[in-house]
């Protein structure tokens, strides 16, 4: 591989190369971590008031409240004066509307009918 030229530049030496700076300090390192066990246990998580480490003699109470349902009873009243007239009924009911038909007699103006006749003329002259 040496022999090999590109263009005009000598071939570089490969028996000579280096790696780069503290590359190979830890070459020789192999792996360890296959002797390691994962273990399962079940937890038991024990859950307790923390109220019992302070007061061993507590007991909850409150079951002996009642839920009393009464039904209201509203004693509603009208306004004042506005049941006088409850009773009333609307009449007119025997109103007529009469519709008639209009005449008008209407008259032309004055003068407009005196030439009502007239047969325009001219229509036989020559030039």
């Amino acid at each position: 591989m040496n022999k090999i030229q590109v263009g005009g530049a000598p071939s570089p030496n490969l028996k000579a190369v280096k790696s780069k700076i503290g590359s190979l300090e830890n070459a020789s390192h192999k792996p360890g971590g296959g002797n390691v066990k994962i273990e399962t246990k079940k937890l038991d998580i024990k859950a307790g008031s923390r109220i019992t480490a302070k007061n061993d003699a507590y007991q909850p109470g409150g079951g002996d409240k009642k839920i009393v349902q009464n039904k209201l009873q509203w004693s509603a009243r009208s306004k004042i004066g506005s049941l006088e007239n409850a009773h009333h009924k609307p009449g007119g009911g025997n109103k007529k509307i009469e519709s008639q038909k209009l005449e008008f007699q209407a008259k032309s103006k004055v003068g407009s009918k005196d030439y009502i006749k007239h047969v325009p003329g001219g229509g036989d002259v020559k030039v």
